[in-house]
């Protein structure tokens, strides 16, 4: 026959007290982090989304009009930098102006790009730009451009009022500064542009 005398028995009684606030305790912090670890889940896909895959940008001037307008948002992928090409909008940071900018790639490494008439001859053709641009639209530069090859030769849309490589000391972008080709344009500028 098991005799516990009062006293063991208030110790034991004790520590299973104490046993029950710890499990309770342990309980309590295991459903606190059950229940914020899906919004945490969700904060960092957030940011791997937007720092490492997608690049989301406010068109801060009318260099890319009417293509993108004042105001206007892209979304660009950041993983597919090194897959661009001729006629892409990018984002890029340039060194020169210490910005991050969007224009349209005119030529890539070994072009060469020469204007006359209004128009943009790439490599000695008539460069076809019936996509993006209308017919009127005049392209002038007194210089003729080789591209060296690593780098990319840009240019806004808005060709008569876009400050772009024609004018630029460095005319050429390495290709390690471009950071999203621009994939999806919405069309803001009527609520975040400017009233012109």
């Amino acid at each position: 026959m098991i005799n516990k005398t009062k006293k063991e028995m208030l110790d034991t009684a004790f520590n299973n007290s104490e046993d029950n606030k710890k499990i309770k305790k342990e309980n309590g912090l295991i459903s606190i982090l059950k229940g914020i670890a899906p919004y945490l889940i969700i904060i960092i896909g957030i940011w791997i989304l937007c720092n490492k895959i997608v690049e989301i940008s406010v068109i801060p001037s009318s260099s890319m009009e009417p293509t993108l307008r004042v105001g206007d948002i892209t979304i660009g992928l950041r993983t597919n930098v090194k897959a661009y090409k001729r006629g892409d909008i990018i984002v890029f940071q340039s060194d020169e102006l210490g910005e991050l900018l969007c224009k349209r790639i005119i030529g890539v490494g070994g072009d060469t790009i020469q204007f006359q008439d209004g128009y943009v001859f790439l490599n000695g053709e008539l460069l076809d730009e019936s996509k993006y641009l209308d017919t009127e639209v005049e392209t002038n530069c007194m210089q003729t451009f080789t591209v060296p090859e690593g780098t990319v030769f840009v240019m806004g849309d808005n060709r008569e009022n876009s400050y772009d490589a024609r004018y630029w000391t460095q005319p050429y972008i390495d290709i390690s500064k471009i950071t999203s080709i621009s994939y999806i344009t919405i069309p803001t500028h009527p609520w975040l542009g400017k009233n012109k």
